[in-house]
């Protein structure tokens, strides 16, 4: 449920629970596995890429006249350095909604490279060599004044390259 005053996500109250009751079925499990690990808040000076400027347009809306997700994801990718999709796959993402966005808006994309297995940047450390090992980035957009839209987490695995 959605508090319209508040703009958020809100809890079912236990009236609404029990009206639903009959239609819903129990699940233990949840179909995703829940990622307990938080999504850190990025800022320009953490952040190794920045994209500035992006602005929603008209066919960016969905029927609400909110920015439609699949248009958050590009503004996403917006901000991943351009070698790193050269070598390796995107794999698996996670997003934490925090505001809408509405037509007209302008956004900054910021993303934080996370090397695993402790690979490296690169021989220079400049971010454009990704090696072979799995990469994780993290993700802000965010609005001019600063305030979140929302955060995400971006896995990419190598790509098997065949020659």
């Amino acid at each position: 449920m959605m508090n319209y005053e508040t703009r958020r996500l809100h809890k079912f109250v236990q009236e609404v629970k029990d009206e639903l009751a009959c239609r819903i079925v129990p699940v233990e499990e949840s179909v995703v596995p829940k990622n307990e690990q938080r999504l850190p808040r990025l800022d320009f000076e953490t952040a190794d890429c920045v994209t500035s400027g992006l602005t929603s347009r008209w066919f960016d809306l969905d029927v609400n006249h909110h920015v439609n997700n699949v248009k958050y994801v590009d503004w996403i990718l917006d901000s991943v350095p351009r070698s790193l999709p050269e070598g390796h796959e995107l794999h698996a993402m996670t997003i934490e909604f925090r505001k809408e966005v509405a037509i007209d808006t302008v956004v900054h994309s910021l993303s934080k490279l996370k090397y695993e297995d402790n690979a490296t940047a690169g021989e220079n450390g400049d971010g454009h060599g990704h090696g072979d090992a799995p990469v994780e980035v993290d993700h802000l957009l965010c609005l001019e004044d600063g305030s979140e839209i929302l955060r995400a987490r971006t896995t990419w695995n190598p790509k098997n390259l065949v020659n």
